[in-house]
């Protein structure tokens, strides 16, 4: 309680600034931290896109601070934007297979 009060408004807290700015960029993030364990960051815009100028940007959060939209969470009636996921073993290896194709090739 302390921390949502005091520490979210009088402290940065640059991971809940990043989640802001993947939510109103509209960009979701996936982060494997370990070969079956990582997170999920759901930037999802209540606003159905991101793509606007700065006066329909101010706009679109002040309805969302006047709770006159949805929210910003993955399922409805929820602001729960991060999870920590596990993958099993075919998707991690799927994972891989789509990653090297992305790799830089080392050419010594």
């Amino acid at each position: 309680m302390i921390y949502a009060i005091f520490h979210q408004r009088f402290v940065e807290d640059k991971i809940i600034n990043f989640i802001d700015l993947c939510s109103v960029s509209n960009i979701s993030v996936f982060i494997l931290m370990d070969n079956q364990y990582g997170y999920y960051i759901h930037g999802r815009t209540p606003h159905g896109t991101a793509d606007v100028n700065m006066k329909d940007m101010m706009n679109n959060l002040q309805r969302e601070s006047n709770q006159t939209i949805g929210g910003r969470g993955l399922l409805p009636q929820s602001d729960d934007q991060t999870f920590i996921i596990r993958v099993d073993r075919p998707f991690r290896l799927q994972y891989e297979i789509l990653l090297q194709h992305y790799r830089v090739k080392n050419y010594d």
